[in-house]
């Protein structure tokens, strides 16, 4: 089975498409731990079908490309970190004009001109770059609040050091079934190579 075949059956499985209703539609997909690499066709035209979809997370799924991710109208939360993302890659976020939480932390945004395409998104309050490169600039904190104006929270804190708080509310959250580790893929012996 190919890793998007596995992908497929994941989503499959955990969001199938008739939950998603008018009157209760899915609005958190979790795709944490799934080897994903690049969004694939198939996967971008499933996630398409959750038009109310406000929160996609991608953690720890060895996500090296930003291409092809889907038309989602009313994302307001994409979480990416620790993955391979370039600075470059970036710009793919930009159709998101409801962004007002982004995590990128632990990847590969090295300078803050790769994070300044994101300039248009005018609704981000929260961004998280922890460990990555870009955090060790001079003035890293003071330029980022300067380019993105509604910014509350740089790295989980505010600017005076107030530390963010989650919400207890994990209403939308699901957890992961014992079942679901079979699509858990480490990725050993895939040598990190793509597969459609």
């Amino acid at each position: 089975m190919t890793t998007n075949e596995k992908v497929m059956k994941y989503l499959q499985k955990k969001y199938p498409l008739e939950k998603n209703t008018p009157d209760k539609p899915t609005k958190v997909i979790v795709l944490d731990g799934q080897l994903i690499n690049h969004m694939t066709d198939d996967v971008k035209k499933y996630l398409e079908n959750f038009k109310n979809l406000e929160e996609l997370t991608l953690t720890l799924c060895n996500l090296n490309s930003l291409k092809n991710f889907p038309d989602l109208p009313k994302l307001s939360k994409i979480e990416l970190s620790d993955n391979h993302i370039k600075g470059e890659d970036l710009s793919n976020l930009t159709k998101y004009k409801n962004l007002s939480e982004l995590r990128i932390a632990n990847n590969n945004i090295k300078n803050i001109d790769e994070i300044k395409c994101l300039e248009s998104l005018s609704e981000l309050t929260f961004i998280d770059l922890t460990d990555s490169p870009i955090t060790n600039m001079e003035n890293y904190r003071e330029k980022l609040y300067e380019i993105f104006k509604k910014l509350k929270y740089l790295d989980g804190v505010d600017k005076e050091g107030k530390v963010y708080e989650e919400d207890d509310d994990d209403d939308e959250e699901e957890e992961l079934d014992e079942d679901d580790n079979e699509f858990i893929d480490d990725g050993k012996g895939q040598g990190g190579e793509n597969e459609d």
